[in-house]
């Protein structure tokens, strides 16, 4: 079983994009890697901070205005 999760819709090709996070993938704890671009997402959930497995989480091109504390500190324990 992968334990990555890819949600690059593509916006700017003209796909549906996903406008709100999943929160159904917190759920699910052994998620390393997370692809969110090219999106339209403004905001994302504070529960990806207790994501322990998660070492990567891309979210270029999207409309994010904030990140969650929790998040940030998690980031520090990621890969670059």
């Amino acid at each position: 079983m992968s334990n990555t999760i890819e949600l690059d819709q593509g916006c700017f090709k003209h796909y549906i994009c996903v406008q709100v996070f999943p929160v159904e993938l917190t759920q699910l704890p052994h998620i390393e890697k997370l692809y969110l671009n090219n999106n339209k997402l403004a905001v994302l959930p504070p529960e990806l901070g207790e994501l322990r497995s998660l070492r990567v989480l891309r979210v270029d091109n999207n409309m994010l205005v904030s990140v969650p504390g929790r998040l940030l500190v998690r980031i520090s324990t990621m890969q670059r």
